[in-house]
């Protein structure tokens, strides 16, 4: 059952941003409210799955830029393991393609980062109750794109033509950090890793580090 240790009826919430300082104030709007409980604030993509398995909250409330794991493959992994906690994104993108993605990895609330602090809370009570909530330039874009961007209408997307591995190793490699060290936080070799950008740069068409990273930002797994 995903109600985490908070009071009885409490909307428990576990929350990751990029920047501490966003963390702490989103963390003052949440538990400002009567029925909600931020129980842990994780440090980054990876501790956010790792908090939420641990905690078992109602709600993960993520920013889609995340160090070591973006926002969309945090929010994948934790819909695989816990389908009954609800993921709701503070984004500060609105490009129809980020915001596909992060419905198929199972988002059930988009909130842009200029919203209200009305705007969040609302969008986090109707995420804990499973009603999905949508910032109104979001929900414009779903009313004229939802069909063609949900259907199937994307195989020209670079994002769709990379498994999870690859995506991951890719935000690390954006994010400066060395083969050796992708190879040790991944549990893989430094072989597999070099092997895997190798890959990365044929099937996204680069021929350099600079390359990849350009094509880590258009797919918004890392900030410009």
């Amino acid at each position: 059952m995903l109600n985490g240790s908070g009071p009885e009826g409490a909307i428990t919430i576990v929350q990751a941003h990029e920047y501490a300082i966003l963390a702490e104030g989103v963390r003052l709007i949440l538990e400002a409210q009567a029925d909600m409980q931020v129980l842990a604030v994780a440090e980054d993509g990876v501790h956010m799955v790792a908090e939420c398995q641990r905690l078992q909250p109602r709600v993960a409330l993520m920013s889609d830029t995340l160090a070591t794991l973006s926002g969309v493959e945090a929010a994948r992994q934790i819909k695989q393991s816990m389908p009954g906690c609800h993921v709701v994104f503070l984004s500060k993108h609105s490009a129809p393609d980020i915001v596909a993605r992060a419905l198929r990895a199972g988002v059930t609330a988009y909130v842009v980062k200029d919203a209200s602090a009305a705007e969040l809370v609302q969008a986090v009570r109707s995420a804990a109750k499973g009603i999905p909530f949508f910032s109104p330039s979001i929900a414009s874009l779903i009313v004229t794109d939802y069909v063609r961007l949900l259907q199937g209408e994307d195989e020209n997307d670079p994002y769709q033509l990379l498994s999870e591995g690859e995506r991951h190793v890719l935000q690390m490699v954006a994010e400066g950090y060395t083969g050796p060290q992708i190879a040790s936080r991944l549990y893989i070799t430094t072989k597999a890793v070099e092997k895997t950008r190798q890959r990365l740069m044929k099937k996204l068409d680069v021929r350099d580090m600079a390359g990849l990273v350009r094509a880590a930002i258009r797919m918004g797994l890392v900030a410009e």
